[in-house]
């Protein structure tokens, strides 16, 4: 007995040992290392090859609190260990008194609100292995970050897989939370759950204004002039500002090294575009998924081969630009590009090439030039005999344009929303980033951006700053507390438009996402700060060119983000909460059921019976008869057995001009009478879902928190959203579906002396829209043209009779009995006959109201008596709003309505030149599944397609330099004369000469 024992006892200790062996790994050279690793997240664009930096621990920022070597030292020490216990991964040492070499952080900016791709490297040191790969937003405490106005934190989850010894890197969609601090938790778990290490991180912030200039180059580093631009980042303004810490990440107002572009500290606040260079040794860190480029405003295109880039990525790519970025392609990377996926988009077609010298690039630079001498003489690049480019001689294609005043050297094409322009000439020769005037060129030429008039350190610092005044909330009631400061170096000449509105920083926008009400900004001249004017066209008024190009956006939140309370998502949650709940059977049907029931299970069945001569059996068919009936009636009536569950959706699908792909955006809701989980399927890579707040304010619930886990994969999966009994929840997913074709807009010809009357729209897509509205501006680019064809299918071209739209009762009168029928204008229309009989309609009880409409609006009368009939309301009761709304309901046309969306569409103003389609269809876009299926369900879809997009504005010109001329400097300002000298390497000569 003691033998065994003993045995048993021998053979647990071996057990044990065993097992904390696997814990870790041994290497040839005796040394032990974790079983897995698992690198710091990296948010694309990003570096995972950027040299890394060291910095000094015990270093700490102005205010006191810990730096970021420490913050994440502390993290990493207590959280990044394997499930043995023991310290894994590659920044898993404790902290001490040393240099840390740690990653830069300049690559770890993302904007929050915004959804990014997120890359890991992972390595398993002694077998293959699989499992998963996790992300998610953490509060300093790493709990959970939740969604704002909703009981959710989001999870990304991915499969990953493996092998032996070998780096792999994983791309996953993460949602970034706005918050303080944006903590990332990373964690490789096994398929059940168990985890082998995590990995937490923090991102650095991007501000509303501010986002990713990406440059594609195999030869990087001869784009850092680009890191002191004043379009990138104001270093003149660094230094007003001072500069006395060093590295930091805290507040806005910090100091951050930026390691990536030189060894120039910046402040945060003169940042504009985070460059980011291309070193990469492989793989091309961008987004493969469009949703994730919202951070990215420009990408500048050199000699880069496009093949590079994996089909994904280039799909993203071509997406990107058509939704509103912008491509900078340099002269040589033109070729290559002609011969790639990009080979349609491009604004010219290269003939042959040529060199030539560099005196030709003068005619363009002094167009350009502000820099002048005593003499009031420009002063220009020193161009020698021996300075020639490759310049490369093209083609226009059409509808592209040369930009004026560069002499045929740059050329423009508006692709959907974005835009390429393209050069004639390298962006990186010597002398030209030795130009003084370069950036006013770079500004207002390649990144089409309106003129500026930069401030000296004297209005800097005295200038009246908007966050010190209280701006108004987003829907206008009230006002906000001030928000953060954000130093301006220099002021917009457009008038109107504040320096750091976000729609001027990046042209990138979703309609469902960034679509606002227009407000225009106004001056006012005794405080230099914008206040808010109102407008009072409520239809589809009409802006200047510039206004429409810019000031379409709001300065409260970031262009492109992810946004449950824009004008779109407010009204498809008005359009889900109208139709909440299970609809039951009408009396009516109800009765019909009853009677057929009641007729085959007593004349029907003895009749049968009767004439087979058994009439015995009647008697033992009759529960078979009740037992099919039942099923019948509760099939017909779409209800489970015990409960029942009813989805809506509402979806936005906008299309860009000449595109076959769309951005579709769905809203749903999800109703059960008992407690369900809902999840979601989608085989379409490019869908990203979150839950979506059932208020029109963000919200804190208190609730315990739950996940709400999007795995990447295919196919994409979402959920689990639990609704709890008689109670609704709601989602939001967005994805790009391919429409099989474009909507096509043929003008009349100019010269054929024809009218508006021959325009042509063409439906090359898959889709049946009905009830489609057409609208664009008259020649005089003020008075609004529409028209209304009761439908176009796919495949049709049908000629467009516009009408002048001069009352603003014409559009809703115009789409009156359909689903896009507004209701919030037919109930003002209602509130407007009490008005003008000078009666307040809720100050009356309700059979008074119904007796003052029956002769006005009979319809509305008959239906607010039977509502009112219906509920057994006391005839002394006031009319209510919710009363009045109901009756409308009643009266509206059946089905899902899209009338509040229609509405937000028709509120969007339209630019010089632009025409807009606006209609709907109850086709299935794209089939995705929900699990449970819901016995109750119904969807429709807005189609808003962007025929033709509006003008450029004209070319902006600055009117001074951001920094003063080298002859005029003063002895601090040393600093700069280095950065540029590193820059554009150039020599002395020409430093001389002002170039």
């Amino acid at each position: 007995m003691n033998f065994m024992r003993w045995a048993v006892l021998l053979c647990l200790g071996c057990l044990f040992v065993g097992c904390q062996s696997q814990s870790t790994s041994t290497t040839a050279d005796g040394k032990e290392k974790p079983l897995f690793e698992l690198s710091e997240p990296v948010p694309l664009p990003g570096n995972h090859n950027e040299i890394s930096i060291t910095v000094d621990p015990n270093q700490k920022p102005a205010d006191g609190s810990k730096s970021n070597t420490e913050s994440n030292d502390e993290n990493r020490s207590d959280r990044n260990r394997d499930a043995g216990g023991n310290s894994s991964g590659k920044s898993g040492e404790k902290a001490d008194d040393k240099p840390k070499t740690m990653f830069d952080p300049e690559n770890m900016r993302v904007k929050p609100g915004h959804w990014i791709a997120v890359q890991s490297e992972g390595v398993s040191n002694q077998d293959d292995f699989a499992g998963q790969l996790k992300y998610s937003m953490r509060l300093g405490n790493l709990n959970p970050q939740l969604i704002p106005g909703t009981r959710y934190f989001q999870g990304s989850h991915r499969p990953a897989t493996l092998a032996k010894e070998q780096e792999k890197r994983f791309e996953t969609p993460l949602f970034v939370v706005d918050s303080p601090r944006l903590n990332v938790l990373a964690e490789l778990t096994t398929r059940s759950g168990g985890l082998v290490i995590n990995q937490p991180e923090r991102f650095l912030t991007l501000k509303d204004h501010q986002y990713h200039c990406v440059v594609l180059s195999d030869r990087p580093d001869t784009y850092n002039f680009l890191s002191v631009l004043p379009s990138i980042r104001n270093l003149r303004l660094n230094q007003w500002l001072g500069e006395t810490q060093d590295y930091s990440q805290e507040e806005s107002g910090a100091t951050v090294q930026d390691f990536s572009n030189s060894e120039m500290p910046f402040q945060i606040d003169s940042l504009y575009y985070k460059l980011t260079l291309s070193r990469w040794k492989s793989e091309v860190e961008l987004p493969t998924n469009v949703q994730q480029w919202t951070s990215i405003a420009y990408l500048v295109w050199s000699d880069f081969a496009p093949d590079r880039l994996s089909v994904d990525q280039q799909i993203a790519l071509v997406d990107w630009l058509h939704f509103g970025g912008q491509l900078i392609v340099s002269g040589d990377g033109l070729d290559a590009l002609n011969n790639s996926f990009l080979k349609d988009y491009l604004p010219v077609r290269p003939v042959s090439s040529q060199n030539e010298p560099g005196t030709t690039l003068l005619p363009m630079l002094e167009r350009w030039g502000l820099h002048k001498d005593s003499n009031g003489q420009l002063i220009l690049p020193n161009f020698s005999s021996t300075d020639v480019f490759v310049r490369n001689v093209w083609e226009l294609r059409p509808e592209a344009v040369e930009i004026p005043g560069t002499s045929g050297l740059v050329a423009e094409h508006q692709v959907g929303k974005g835009r390429i322009v393209t050069t004639a000439f390298p962006l990186n020769m010597t002398k030209l980033r030795s130009w003084t005037s370069l950036d006013h060129w770079f500004n207002s030429c390649l990144l089409r951006r309106p003129g500026r008039t930069h401030r000296s350190e004297e209005e800097v610092m005295n200038v009246v700053q908007p966050w010190q005044f209280p701006t108004p909330l987003n829907n206008g009631q009230g006002t906000a507390e001030p928000g953060p400061a954000s130093i301006t170096g220099f002021g917009w000449n457009s008038n109107g438009l504040d320096p750091h509105l976000p729609s001027v920083f990046t042209t990138l926008n979703f309609a469902a996402r960034d679509w606002r009400l227009y407000q225009p900004m106004a001056t006012n001249q005794n405080n230099n700060f914008p206040t808010e004017v109102g407008t009072n066209q409520i239809y589809l008024p009409a802006f200047n060119e510039e206004a429409r190009r810019f000031a379409i956006g709001s300065g409260q939140r970031s262009q492109g983000q992810w946004d449950d309370y824009s004008e779109f998502s407010r009204a498809a949650r008005a359009c889900l909460k109208e139709q909440a709940g299970i609809t039951p059977p009408s009396r009516e049907w109800v009765l019909q059921a009853l009677l057929i029931y009641l007729a085959v299970l007593v004349p029907l069945n003895y009749v049968v019976f009767r004439l087979a001569r058994r009439l015995e059996l009647a008697w033992f068919s009759i529960p078979l008869i009740a037992i099919v009936g039942a099923v019948m009636v509760v099939r017909a009536a779409s209800l489970d057995i015990g409960f029942s569950n009813k989805m809506l959706q509402v979806n936005l699908i906008e299309v860009p001009t000449d595109y076959s792909r769309g951005h579709l955006t769905g809203y749903g809701s999800l109703y059960s009478s008992l407690t369900t989980q809902f999840r979601f399927e989608s085989e379409n890579a490019t869908t990203v879902a979150l839950p979506f707040p059932a208020a029109n304010v963000p919200t804190e619930l208190g609730e315990t928190p739950a996940e709400f886990v999007f795995e990447y994969g295919r196919p994409v999966k979402f959920g689990p959203q639990q609704v709890l009994s008689n109670t609704m929840e709601m989602y939001q997913f967005q994805q790009i579906v391919d429409l099989g074709g474009p909507f096509k807009f043929t003008r009349a010809s100019s010269d054929s002396g024809a009218t508006d009357g021959v325009d042509r729209i063409e439906n090359r897509s898959k889709l049946n829209v009905a009830d489609v509205g057409l609208f664009k501006l008259a020649d005089d680019r003020q008075t609004v043209m529409f028209c209304r064809l009761p439908n176009l299918a796919a495949g049709a071209v049908l000629t467009v009779p516009w009408q002048v739209l001069e009352q603003e009762e014409q559009l809703p009168n115009s789409w009156a009995g359909t689903c896009l029928e507004d209701r919030a204008f037919n109930l003002s229309k209602v509130i407007g006959l009490f008005a003008a009989a000078e009666r307040d309609p809720y100050a009356m009880p309700w059979p008074e109201a119904v007796a003052f409409l029956a002769d006005k609006e009979p319809s509305v009368a008959e239906s607010l008596q039977a509502v009112a009939t219906r509920r057994n309301l006391a005839s002394d009761l006031k009319l209510e709003s919710g009363l009045l709304d109901s009756a409308l309901q009643e009266i509206s046309p059946p089905g899902l309505s899209l009338g509040s969306m229609f509405r937000a569409a028709t509120r969007y103003p339209l630019g010089p030149g632009e025409v807009r389609m606006v209609g709907w269809t109850d086709e299935v876009v794209e089939q995705w599944k929900v699990y449970p299926v819901a016995s109750q369900s119904s969807q429709r879809s807005l189609v808003l397609a962007h025929l033709v997009q509006p003008d450029l504005p004209a070319l902006g010109f600055d009117t001074n330099l951001a920094y003063p001329p080298r002859n005029s400097q003063r002895k601090d300002d040393s600093l700069l004369d280095g950065v540029e000298l590193d820059a554009s390497e150039t020599d002395s000569e020409s430093q001389d000469n002002g170039g």
